[in-house]
C-alpha cells in the first residue's frame, strides 16, 4: 500500500465521517422532534384524563341529585340549561343529563386510549431511533479509530521513507569498485 493509497482511503473515510456525523445530526434532530411529541401525547392523555375525573365526578353527582330530590309520589324534572360551543341546548331532565355525561365519558375514554396507544408508538420509534443513533455512533467510533490507525501508518511509512537511503545503481557500482580496491590493498599489505 502506497503512500498516495493512504492518503486516497484517508480523504474517503473523513468524507465518510462527515456524511456519518451529518446523519447522527438528523437522527438527534428526529429524535428531538418525537420528544416534543411525546411530550404533546402526555400533555394531551393528562387533559383527557382530568376531563374523565371531571365528568365521573359529574355523573355521580347528578346520580346523588336525582335520588335526593325524587319522592314516593312525586316525579322531579329538573332543568338544566348546557350551552355547547355550536349550538345552546336544554337538557330536561337528569336522566338525559346522565347520559350525555355517559356519552362524554366514554368518548372520552375512546380518545384515552387512542392517545395511549400513539404514545406507545411514539414512544417505539423513539426507542427505534436511539438504538440507530447509538449503532450509528457505534460506526461513527471504528471509523474514527481506523482513520487515526491509518494516520499513524502513513506517519510511520513517512517516518521509515526518511530513515531509507535510495542509492542509484552507478553509485553502488562504484562503492563496489572502491571496497575492491581497498580490500585488494588490505590482503597485499
Amino acid at each position: 500500500m502506497t503512500t498516495s493509497d493512504i492518503l486516497i482511503k484517508i480523504a474517503s473515510l473523513e468524507t465518510q465521517l462527515a456524511h456519518t456525523t451529518d446523519k447522527v445530526k438528523m437522527r438527534e434532530n428526529v429524535i428531538e422532534q418525537l420528544e416534543e411529541e411525546i411530550k404533546a401525547k402526555e400533555r394531551l392523555i393528562y387533559e383527557q384524563s382530568h376531563l374523565i375525573s371531571i365528568l365521573e365526578s359529574d355523573t355521580s353527582d347528578s346520580k346523588f341529585d336525582a335520588e335526593s330530590m325524587s319522592s314516593d309520589n312525586e316525579i322531579t324534572i329538573i332543568e338544566n340549561v348546557r350551552f355547547s360551543p355550536t349550538t345552546s341546548k336544554c337538557r330536561l331532565s337528569p336522566h338525559n343529563d346522565e347520559y350525555g355525561y355517559r356519552d362524554r365519558l366514554e368518548q372520552a375514554l375512546v380518545d384515552r386510549e387512542r392517545l395511549e396507544l400513539q404514545n406507545e408508538q411514539l414512544l417505539k420509534q423513539w426507542e427505534d431511533a436511539l438504538e440507530y443513533v447509538s449503532k450509528v455512533q457505534k460506526q461513527l467510533q471504528d471509523e474514527l479509530r481506523r482513520n487515526s490507525q491509518l494516520k499513524c501508518e502513513n506517519l510511520e511509512l513517512q517516518k521509515s521513507s526518511n530513515d531509507c537511503i535510495t542509492i542509484s545503481w552507478s553509485s553502488l557500482q562504484l562503492i563496489v569498485v572502491i571496497s575492491t580496491i581497498i580490500a585488494y590493498y588490505l590482503y597485499s599489505i
